[in-house]
């Protein structure tokens, strides 16, 4: 009997959006998360436009101290 393989298989690859102050929000382009090891996307994550970018500042600037 054959060795098992050490490879992952993957069978579907996430797109991880942007989460603004409790909600999903648009982004602009998409890029790919790449595992170290096989070179195999891991995931794609979205780029935030830069209005996300200072909502998310402006939306985490009153979380308590220690969360983060």
């Amino acid at each position: 009997m054959p060795a098992p393989s050490r490879t992952r298989c993957r069978t579907s690859v996430n797109l991880l959006k942007n989460f603004i102050d409790g909600q999903f929000v648009p982004g602009c382009n998409d890029f790919a998360d790449i595992h170290p090891t096989d070179g195999t996307p891991i995931a794609y994550a979205r780029e935030a436009y830069r209005v996300s970018v200072e909502e998310a500042v402006g939306a985490a600037r009153p979380a308590p101290a220690g969360l983060g």
